[in-house]
């Protein structure tokens, strides 16, 4: 009678570090995992117990867990552990604050993941040069820009408070773009989004002046529009598909069109709502007509009785009634008056 021996494998992840221990477990034989450096599988986390769990196979190759009547107990997916189970191979169990899997050996590794160009992008620019050269064309790119729409002279104050601006706004989304790109890609890259940032100021300004140059040689207000939106559209886009890429793990097929989703929207409205401008106009002054008041949504006035409101009615009546009575003596003591006064004339 052959006795069955297989290999596998406990995955740990502890306080977000994760490691690997292989093991052999023969048919009759039990693994024990715990804390004791006895034991055949060593986690150390101080919520679980010297001998914590055990793990045992029949001839079949049928993998069973059983809690050893530990302190904090074991958690196979979302149930505590009782008695003896089967595992299906891969189900995570919860041991103190650690969640362990247990796979075979002759289960299939998925194939290793092939690094983008973000990373070959980031690991090309993180030398110190080109952090010093892109800091240099953004500084070359906002002062000129600022010295050719200038209406008044510059002098050094003012160039320092535009870079001063600058800078302030390229670290900020240095930080903001790197916070996310922690979030969903694992890696900050604040470097990249620095240095692609600086060049994004660079490539705005050139845009800016070919397209004013060309404007002014068109002269023509239909062409500029269409040229204005095409040049702010490009960077946009652009400037989008840079950011998702460096902040995400999206495919090239998603990022392409959502990024001209987001640059064309605002396009499309800006011409729709030109379109329906007359149309608008005609129905406005019908919908403000037939508009019904609504009550406001919060109402912070104190609320009155019956007996009130009635009292303040009484009071508004016995009010405009002394200012009619009061009137009409007026106007009758005036008459008596001008009547005395013709009679002694």
């Amino acid at each position: 009678m052959s006795i069955n021996s297989t290999q596998y494998v406990v995955m740990v992840n502890h306080d977000g570090y994760k490691s690997t221990q292989k093991f052999d477990l023969t048919e009759g034989e039990c693994i024990v995992i715990g804390r004791s450096w006895k034991n055949d599988v060593v986690i150390n986390d101080e919520f679980i117990d010297a001998e914590h769990l055990k793990l045992t196979t029949d001839n079949i190759g049928t993998l069973y867990v059983e809690d050893l009547g530990s302190t904090n107990g074991t958690r196979i997916g979302k149930r505590q552990l009782k008695t003896a189970v089967n595992y299906p191979k891969g189900m995570q169990l919860g041991l103190g604050d650690s969640i362990i899997s247990i796979i075979d050996v002759d289960t299939s590794v998925t194939p290793a993941v092939q690094r983008d160009s973000v990373y070959k992008l980031s690991r090309r620019f993180q030398s110190i040069v080109w952090y010093v050269i892109s800091t240099l064309a953004a500084a070359l790119a906002l002062v000129g820009g600022s010295a050719i729409y200038a209406t008044e002279q510059i002098n050094s104050q003012s160039i320092v408070e535009i870079l001063a601006g600058g800078a302030v706004i390229a670290l900020a989304v240095a930080c903001v773009g790197g916070i996310l790109s922690m979030l969903f890609r694992r890696n900050t890259l604040f470097g990249l989004h620095y240095i692609f940032y600086c060049w994004a100021m660079v490539l705005f300004a050139a845009l800016d002046i070919i397209w004013e140059i060309i404007a002014f040689n068109i002269d023509h207000s239909f062409i500029n529009g269409i040229l204005e939106n095409v040049v702010q559209g490009g960077f946009l886009f652009i400037l989008l598909y840079g950011a998702l890429s460096m902040t995400t793990r999206i495919s090239r097929h998603k990022k392409l069109p959502l990024a001209a989703l987001v640059v064309l929207a605002p396009i499309v409205f800006s011409y729709v709502k030109t379109s329906l401008m007359p149309e608008h106009e005609a129905w406005s002054s019908y919908a403000q007509a037939g508009s019904v008041n609504q009550p406001p949504v919060f109402n912070f006035n104190k609320g009155t009785t019956i007996e009130s409101h009635v009292e303040n009615v009484d009071k508004l009546f016995a009010g405009l009634i002394d200012e009619v009575t009061t009137g009409t003596n007026e106007e009758h003591h005036s008459d008596t008056i001008q009547i005395s006064e013709s009679a002694e004339d």
